[in-house]
């Protein structure tokens, strides 16, 4: 409660807060967002044997054959999985390529625009820490995250460093909450009891 234990999670841990409806915390009220710590992709992998070359071929071969194609694995929760899987049904996400897969194309690039999930990783206190404690929070981390070794280690493993200030992070969190209500909503998913 005073600031001297932090949450370091992925914002996909934040979006069940939108598609569980029994979600034990408020990430807009419970939290008190500190910085985001980097964004990171969803890539889309096809076994080889399926002979499929292409994000548009990929797509044929899912509609036209057996049902059992039609299968995703992700590591997200049921309502998470569909807005997933049916993103995925209109294309991958992504704007630009990563440090750690620098030939492997964005959505955008295989004509696929405006597909874009972006997650991202960010640390939070509780809401009941002092806010002279999460700026100074803000400030350890932000020097962490700027040395060259981390920033290399974490692009590597497919993680593009972005900090913040605490405002810009809780902006974020609002902002990611709206977008994945509203991708619930246009693909008419209830949140889960």
């Amino acid at each position: 409660m005073d600031g001297s234990v932090i949450a370091f999670m992925p914002s996909t841990t934040i979006a069940l807060r939108a598609a569980v409806a029994a979600f034990p915390f408020d990430p807009e009220k419970d939290l008190a967002p500190i910085t985001t710590a980097g964004t990171f992709e969803t890539a889309l992998a096809v076994s080889p044997r399926a002979g499929v070359t292409s994000v548009r071929t990929f797509a044929l071969w899912a509609r036209d054959g057996e049902p059992e194609r039609r299968r995703i694995g992700v590591t997200v929760t049921d309502s998470l999985l569909q807005v997933y899987a049916r993103t995925i049904g209109r294309a991958i996400d992504g704007d630009r390529r990563l440090a750690a897969a620098p030939d492997v194309p964005t959505a955008n690039e295989l004509g696929f625009p405006g597909m874009l999930t972006e997650e991202w990783y960010g640390f939070f206190a509780s809401a009941a820490a002092p806010p002279a404690t999460v700026a100074e929070w803000n400030r350890q981390i932000g020097a962490v995250l700027a040395e060259r070794e981390v920033a290399t280690t974490l692009a590597k493993n497919g993680l593009q460093i972005v900090g913040s200030t605490p405002q810009q992070a809780a902006d974020r969190v609002r902002a990611h909450l709206e977008s994945w209500r509203t991708r619930m909503a246009a693909f008419k998913l209830e949140p889960l009891n």
